[in-house]
């Protein structure tokens, strides 16, 4: 939920049988916000996506063409994408016409 603050760890299980832990660690949740209520508009060379950014943060940028997949529908289209405060474009040159978009924070 946004505002919470969690906490986790997690555990690699590799193949020789192995544990290895990693964490604790901490994560408040921020829900990303848009400047408008159109954060989507089509251009002459994609479909721009924008979304109100903060500094120190990184996202990925997922699309999905098939609702009935839900989540696991979503596919990256972008990794590593830098924060550019206060708002973040991205271009999706790759749109076709229908698509839906899913925008999260990178952990480090």
């Amino acid at each position: 939920m946004p505002g919470g603050t969690y906490v986790y760890r997690l555990i690699e299980l590799e193949n020789d049988g192995d544990r290895q832990i990693h964490g604790p660690f901490l994560r408040t949740v921020a829900a990303l916000s848009f400047k408008d209520d159109n954060p989507i508009a089509l251009g002459p060379d994609g479909v721009w996506i924008r979304w109100l950014s903060r500094e120190d943060e990184f996202y990925r940028i997922l699309r999905s063409t098939n609702l009935l997949e839900g989540i696991d529908g979503f596919r990256p289209i972008a990794t590593g994408v830098p924060a550019t405060p206060p708002e973040n474009q991205y271009l999706d040159e790759g749109a076709g016409n229908i698509g839906m978009y899913m925008i999260q924070v990178e952990e480090e």
